[in-house]
């Protein structure tokens, strides 16, 4: 694009359309026609609309990098035009940015607040059903915006060149100029935080996200940088709230999935994991990694809720994990440990029917070791000692199976062989040493 002051609007419109490859990302076929109509009526030639209707194949599109205007669908499905931005963003980088206009469309009026609110790198936001001067206007105003852009634009640009160049103090200065500029300053206040980030000043880069986000609470940049800002400061109930308001007002991925699941577990926030169930349903996701994190922060949720003594839920959650798990002989074992940990027995048998129906004949050797600890006689505890003892010379260990042989060895005074077991234990599983002492470890 070159600047121009003379010509007018209308005329660099024309010339940037004439020029251009323009992409639709809509799986409305009726919509797509109607667009394509206008952009040739405004001087794009027709053989430059090219129509995407699933977001993969306007993911492809997009990373030809040949693309310079862009008009995506809100939602695909489970997939979302914004994520499809953040995809090209991250494999051209960020400043490729520059010469593409994005606008965001969609037939729901609610999703205008999040659609806008990724500031930087959605230019606009149009309202189906599409009208031509609506289209036209759109266009005109992200191109002026990028040809000429406003002080506080100007300031923001040079404050990210300084960033990048490493003059941390005089980004600063910009930013701060810029904040004066705006009445509502998100952007500005984001990057300041980001140079707060850089010089290691965590309190006040979280003082400046804080502020951007008060300024536009769904601001996704922001909330991203806030989150990430508590976790280097291990704040982690904020950090929880956080990402919950992320994935309220922004389409889940896999990856924040998984990372508001591992803060469910830290926090004990269990009482929003059905939610996140529900998401990880709607994302139908096949990664083997998301699975294993959503069924193992079911499992600890059915552990909370044995220790709360509220044993049906409990079973339920197991009852679920398992069904979800792929690999749920690892379920249906936590659940089994879960339960003879608190001294449940019979319900502890239920899981075993199950473990020795999906398990190996080794699995449900240790399940039954589990049980079979919570006996208390000489005789019932020196069989147990001795199953435990096969389990471990067959290979199939846990740390489990370790904490409760070391805990038999005390029962009948057998100690040299409950430290011999504790050392190989705390050398097996050295960060979770604290399981396994006896008595003159402690």
């Amino acid at each position: 694009m070159q600047s121009t002051e003379k010509r007018s609007i209308e005329s660099l419109l024309k010339e940037y359309l004439n020029g251009t490859q323009v992409l639709i990302a809509d799986s409305a076929p009726a919509s797509c026609t109607v667009l394509t109509r206008f952009l040739v009526k405004m001087g794009c030639a027709p053989e430059q609309v090219i129509v995407a209707g699933t977001f993969q194949e306007a993911k492809e599109e997009l990373l030809k990098n040949k693309t310079k205007l862009v008009f995506s669908e809100f939602s695909f499905g489970d997939e979302y035009g914004i994520d499809l931005l953040q995809d090209y963003k991250q494999m051209q980088g960020a400043s490729a940015q520059s010469n593409l206009i994005f606008v965001m469309v969609s037939a729901d009026s609610a999703q205008y607040k999040i659609a806008m609110s990724v500031e930087e790198s959605v230019d606009s936001y149009v309202i189906k059903p599409y009208a031509f001067d609506t289209i036209r206007n759109t266009i005109e105003h992200a191109l002026s915006m990028k040809l000429v852009p406003t002080l506080y634009q100007d300031l923001i640009r040079k404050g990210k060149d300084l960033l990048f160049q490493g003059k941390i103090d005089d980004a600063i200065s910009m930013f701060s100029a810029a904040i004066k500029e705006e009445t509502e300053p998100t952007l500005a206040c984001f990057y300041y935080g980001q140079a707060e980030c850089l010089r290691s000043s965590f309190k006040l880069a979280e003082e400046k996200f804080g502020q951007a986000l008060t300024h536009t609470p769904y601001h996704l940049e922001g909330l991203l940088g806030l989150y990430e800002i508590l976790m280097r400061q291990k704040k982690y109930g904020e950090a929880y709230d956080t990402l919950k308001s992320l994935i309220e007002y922004f389409p889940a991925n896999e990856e924040r999935l998984q990372k508001i699941l591992e803060l469910t577990i830290i926090t004990e926030n269990f009482q929003d994991l059905e939610g996140y169930f529900n998401i990880y349903q709607k994302l139908n996701a096949s990664s083997s990694i998301l699975n294993k994190h959503m069924c193992s922060a079911i499992c600890v949720a059915g552990k909370y809720y044995l220790r709360q003594k509220i044993k049906n839920r409990a079973m339920e959650l197991f009852e679920i994990a398992i069904q979800t798990s792929h690999e749920p002989t690892f379920c249906i074992l936590y659940a089994i440990e879960s339960l003879v940990n608190a001294k449940l027995k019979t319900e502890a048998y239920f899981f075993m029917e199950e473990l020795e129906t999906q398990g190996k004949p080794s699995d449900a050797k240790l399940g039954e070791f589990y049980i079979s600890s919570l006996e208390t006689g000489r005789d019932e505890v020196t069989s147990s000692i001795t199953l435990a003892q096969e389990i471990i010379a067959s290979g199939n260990e846990s740390p489990g199976l370790y904490e409760k042989i070391i805990y038999q060895l005390l029962k009948v005074s057998r100690n040299e062989e409950a430290h011999h077991y504790s050392e190989l234990a705390k050398k097996k599983w050295p960060q979770s040493k604290n399981r396994f002492l006896v008595q003159k470890d402690a």
